[in-house]
Parts: C-alpha cells; sequence; structure tokens
C-alpha cells in the first residue's frame, strides 16, 4: 500500500512541475519584445534554467519531508543534499553518491523521466523560438 501512495505522490509532483513548466513557457511567450530582440532567447534561456532549479527544488523537498518515514530515506537526509541528490535524478545524472531506499524510489524513477521530458520541452521551445528569430533575420 506504502508503495501505492509513493507513486501517487510521484504522480502529483509531476503534475504541479509540468503545469508550473507549462506556465512558465506561456508567460515567457506572450512576453511583448521576446521574439524581437536576441536578448529575448536569453532571457527566455536564463528564465527557463531558474524554472528547472525550481522543479529541482520541489522534488528535492519531497525527498527531504519523505525521508525517515514509512516511505524509505535518501542515504543523506539533510535538505542540502535532498535537493542535490534531486538534481542529480532530474537531470538523470545518477552519480550514487546519494541513493533511495524503500519506496521513496518510485519518485526517484518518475522524477528522472519529468526531468528528461522538461528538458527535451524546454530545449525544443527554445530552437523553435530561435528559429523564428532567425528566420526574420533572413527576410531582411
Amino acid at each position: 500500500m506504502i508503495e501505492v501512495l509513493a507513486y501517487v505522490i510521484a504522480a502529483g509532483l509531476t503534475a504541479v512541475c509540468c503545469v508550473i513548466h507549462y506556465a512558465a513557457m506561456r508567460w515567457l511567450y506572450r512576453s511583448p519584445g521576446l521574439g524581437r530582440l536576441p536578448v529575448g532567447v536569453l532571457f527566455f534561456v536564463g528564465t527557463m534554467f531558474v524554472v528547472h532549479l525550481f522543479e529541482i527544488w520541489i522534488f528535492g523537498l519531497a525527498y527531504y519531508l519523505m525521508s525517515g518515514t514509512v516511505f524509505g530515506s535518501v542515504s543523506a537526509a539533510s535538505f542540502l543534499d535532498c535537493i542535490y541528490f534531486s538534481a542529480s535524478a532530474y537531470t538523470t545524472l545518477g552519480l550514487g553518491d546519494i541513493y533511495p531506499a524503500g519506496p521513496i524510489r518510485a519518485v526517484t524513477g518518475t522524477e528522472g523521466l519529468v526531468g528528461l521530458v522538461l528538458i527535451a520541452w524546454t530545449a525544443s521551445f527554445t530552437f523553435l523560438h530561435m528559429q523564428r528569430f532567425w528566420d526574420r533575420d533572413d527576410d531582411r
């Protein structure tokens, strides 16, 4: 039963991060001037970097709150260790110096997939935005 609850928590974290990501990209896309200047692309990339960090912190907070409970633990359970572990999982780097034990592993596996999808989403959106900008330059 605890394993199922861990997957429910992972699904909830996934939903929260996807909504945040979508909202940030939509806001940036509709921002006046974003598509008019080369600086707009840099602003987009910088802002999305901060959004990714925020999403890493969301998962890191979940690890911190879940660790040491019926969900299992993260081997080094200080708050900053959980953030570091989250960054490792989100980027699918998986260093292995900090590792989960117990049902909390469901969240870790899900975070890797979430990070992969959201990073790819940001990269593809950035490419499309830059392509639009470059197409305007070619028209001149």
